[in-house]
């Protein structure tokens, strides 16, 4: 059984692999590309001036934490029933 501990360290490894092939798929799609009529560019991707659109995959990564945030911001301070935990954690010693 996998451990919490294997599960975070999955993400290290797997995270970056991503962000790596959504990266390297966006280099195909022009930086411009919202400028741009029907798809079509003036630079073909053998171009030297060719630039991709790298900086999307920041901008989805940054659009899911604040998802995230404001979905975790929604949360009490304290949540219904943590007293009742908190007391019979403190009668059976704590944590181990």
């Amino acid at each position: 059984m996998s451990s919490p501990r294997n599960q975070l360290q999955t993400t290290f490894v797997i995270g970056p692999a991503i962000g790596f092939l959504l990266g390297g798929s966006l280099l195909d799609v022009y930086t411009d590309f919202d400028l741009l009529p029907d798809g079509a560019t003036v630079l073909s991707k053998d171009s030297p001036l060719w630039v991709g659109a790298w900086w999307v995959g920041f901008c989805l990564t940054w659009i899911l934490a604040w998802s995230c945030a404001i979905v975790i911001g929604m949360y009490p301070p304290v949540l219904p029933g943590a007293a009742k935990h908190n007391e019979v954690t403190n009668l059976i010693g704590g944590l181990k």
